[in-house]
């Protein structure tokens, strides 16, 4: 249930300002990455999250091959959409499901 309230979280926190900033600017992407580089504070930010978010997807590409997961290309997707602040707890979550089933099947036989 923590990964699913982190998604939530994960999602509001990011967008939040994100929306505003592209309804205020008239959906000008071009301006809101100019100003998420225009420091090197920021650009430190930015270039943290993309390594996070190949970090994810690694995460989530092998783990999830290993564990027989489908539909990998979900938190590929959450993470580019949002973010890896997204895509990590809802891969955490979905994995957490997949190695409670493989834990009860094996527990059967």
């Amino acid at each position: 249930m923590i990964y699913l309230l982190l998604c939530v979280v994960g999602s509001l926190l990011p967008l939040s300002p994100a929306i505003h900033f592209l309804f205020t600017h008239q959906f000008n992407v071009g301006q809101f990455i100019q100003q998420a580089i225009a420091s090197a504070a920021s650009l430190t930010a930015w270039l943290d999250v993309i390594v996070s978010a190949l970090a994810v997807l690694t995460l989530a590409y092998i783990e999830g091959k290993r564990l027989g997961m489908e539909k990998l290309w979900i938190y590929g997707f959450a993470t580019v959409l949002v973010g890896p602040s997204l895509g990590l707890p809802l891969f955490l979550y979905r994995r957490s499901q997949r190695l409670n089933a493989l834990g009860s099947n094996s527990s059967i036989t």
